[in-house]
């Protein structure tokens, strides 16, 4: 049983570790395409 719930464990915490990997590159991308507003501000004189 104890090693049953070793590996539940790790196998969550590898899918949460996958899925905040997801999100975060998600985040990443979303950031990247959408217009920065500082570099806006600093187009303009």
């Amino acid at each position: 049983m104890k090693i049953a719930m070793k590996l539940t464990l790790t196998d969550l915490i590898r899918t949460l570790r996958w899925q905040a990997m997801e999100v975060a590159e998600q985040a990443v991308e979303r950031t990247n395409k959408a217009p920065v507003p500082t570099a806006q501000k600093d187009d303009k004189p």
